[in-house]
């Protein structure tokens, strides 16, 4: 059995250095999902008190789909900080408003269950979105990339 040489002087994963956009988008992960993950586990037991288990139950659903989307857009994220500095705004853009098209469209499918309580579900995206932008900007703001490059003076 052959087993792969993982040194830096190899060439192989070891010695791949992140590019600044997935450094970036590291910390963006690790900064947004923490404290997104807490509102939306103080939001579900704010929604059993006031709508009971299937309140609890959606805010839990509206967490984790939140998340799954957020953390599956910075795969995105991450290619559109590797290519131009001319593209990193609108293809931020264009991936964040993905995102919320795509919980929405979770939300508009997931309204029709039993179980869903509408209100919990909305709110705790919502306030998971929210927070998860808060740490990600937080996140982006301190990696320190160029974007437009070196300055010649």
């Amino acid at each position: 059995m052959m087993s792969a040489d993982l040194s830096p002087t190899s060439g192989g994963p070891a010695s791949r250095r992140a590019s600044p956009g997935q450094d970036a988008t590291s910390r963006m992960l690790t900064v947004g999902v923490l404290p997104a993950l807490f509102v939306g586990l103080i939001a579900a037991v704010v929604s059993w008190i006031t709508h009971a288990e299937h309140g609890a139950l959606s805010s839990l659903v509206a967490t984790v789909l939140t998340l799954a989307f957020f953390t599956g857009g910075l795969r995105a994220l991450r290619f559109v900080l590797g290519g131009g500095a001319g593209l990193a705004l609108a293809g931020a853009l264009v991936v964040y408003i993905g995102q919320l098209i795509a919980l929405t469209a979770a939300f508009l499918a997931l309204r029709q269950m039993s179980w869903v309580e509408s209100i919990p579900f909305a709110l705790t995206a919502i306030t998971v979105t929210i927070t998860w932008q808060i740490g990600a900007i937080t996140a982006f703001s301190r990696s320190r990339i160029a974007v437009g490059g070196p300055t010649h003076e």
